[in-house]
C-alpha cells in the first residue's frame, strides 16, 4: 500500500536551512544570539513563523500549522533525537513528532559528524498558560503519569508548577509537548547509592522517587536521576532509527511506521572551518536537511 507524504522539512528553503545549521557549530555564542540570528534568518528568506517560546536549549516555532523545534546546541540536539525515538512509545499522550533532520555534531577532537537532531517537527499543541490552567487538567494529567511510570524514568512532566508549561491541549484533551526527558524503564539507568535498582515514583506529583529499599529509603527529584545518566546510555536511545527517507516536498512511499533512515555518513572537518561552509557541503552532497520525514 502507497500513499503521498508532505515533508515540512523539505518545504523550507535550503539556504535558509544551511544558515540555520551554521548556529550550532558556533563556539562562543549564547543560546540568546543564537536564537535571534536563528528568527532574523527566517526574516529574511521571507518564511512565516510565530515563536513559541525558547528553553535552555531549543527554539520553538509554529510553522504551517506545526510546531519546528530547533536545537540551541548540543543538548537541544540530544532532546530532539530523544523525543524523535520516544514519540511513538508515549503515543497519543504527547505532540507526536513526525520529522527529524540530519545535523552536524562537534566532537572533542576537532571532527564534525552527522546525526539526527537539528531540526523537529511535531504536533502543535498551545502549551498550558498557567500552573492553574494544569491544575484543571490534572485528573487525566494524572491517570497518564501512572500509566507512565510502570515503564519509564519520567523527567520535567510531573505535577508541578515548574512544569505546567510541558503539557498542552490538543483537540480538547492534554498531551505532553516537551517530553525530551523521559526514559525507557528497561534501560536501568540509574541504582541507588545502596546499590538497589527499583526506585518508586511518588504519585502525589509524579516529580520524586524513593528508594524501595526499606533500610535506605533515600530520595531523589527526577533532576537529579538525570544527571546521573551517562551520555553513552542516552546516546544507546537512538541507534536504531528507522523509516522513510525523503529528498522532496511530496513523494509516494509504502505505508511505513517511522519516518526518517538516519544516514551512516560521517564527515570530517577542522572546527576552524567556516560553519557555514560546512553546512553546505553537507547539504549539497548528501541530502543534509534534506532526508527531512513526512508530516502527513
Amino acid at each position: 500500500m502507497e500513499q503521498q507524504y508532505r515533508s515540512r522539512l523539505n518545504s523550507l528553503p535550503v539556504e535558509l536551512k544551511e544558515e540555520i545549521a551554521s548556529y550550532v557549530l558556533q563556539w562562543g555564542m549564547t543560546a540568546t544570539n543564537r536564537r535571534l540570528g536563528i528568527l532574523d534568518a527566517f526574516k529574511r528568506h521571507n518564511v512565516q513563523v510565530d515563536e513559541l517560546g525558547t528553553g535552555t536549549n531549543r527554539l520553538i516555532v509554529k510553522y504551517q500549522g506545526y510546531a519546528l523545534k530547533i536545537a540551541l546546541d548540543d543538548e537541544g540536539i540530544d532532546d530532539n533525537r530523544q523525543e524523535w525515538v520516544m514519540s511513538e512509545r508515549l503515543y497519543p499522550y504527547v505532540a507526536r513528532a513526525y520529522e527529524i533532520s540530519g545535523d552536524i555534531i562537534k566532537k572533542d577532537d576537532g571532527t564534525c559528524e552527522i546525526i539526527g537532531g537539528h531540526l523537529l517537527v511535531a504536533d502543535y499543541a498551545p502549551a498550558f498558560s498557567s500552573w492553574g490552567e494544569m491544575i484543571i487538567y490534572q485528573p487525566k494529567i494524572r491517570k497518564i503519569l501512572e500509566m507512565w511510570s510502570h515503564s519509564y524514568l519520567l523527567g520535567d512532566v510531573g505535577i508541578t508548577k515548574k512544569n505546567f508549561a510541558n503539557w498542552g491541549l490538543l483537540h480538547g484533551k492534554p498531551v505532553c509537548i516537551d517530553y525530551a526527558y523521559i526514559f525507557p524503564g528497561e534501560m536501568k539507568l540509574f541504582q541507588c547509592i545502596c546499590g538497589n535498582d527499583n526506585l518508586d515514583i511518588n504519585r502525589s506529583d509524579f516529580s520524586s522517587y524513593t528508594c524501595t529499599n526499606p533500610d535506605c529509603r533515600k530520595k531523589f527529584s527526577d533532576s537529579e536521576l538525570r544527571a546521573r545518566i551517562p551520555n553513552s546510555k542516552r546516546h544507546a536511545l537512538f541507534s536504531a532509527v528507522e523509516g522513510i527517507s525523503m529528498k522532496e516536498e511530496f513523494e509516494i512511499h509504502d505505508v511505513d511506521p517511522k519516518y526518517i533512515k538516519q544516514s551512516n555518513v560521517r564527515i570530517k572537518a577542522p572546527i576552524d572551518v567556516d560553519p557555514m561552509e560546512i553546512a553546505k557541503i553537507v547539504c549539497h552532497a548528501v541530502g543534509y536537511y534534506d532526508n527531512g520525514t513526512l508530516g502527513i
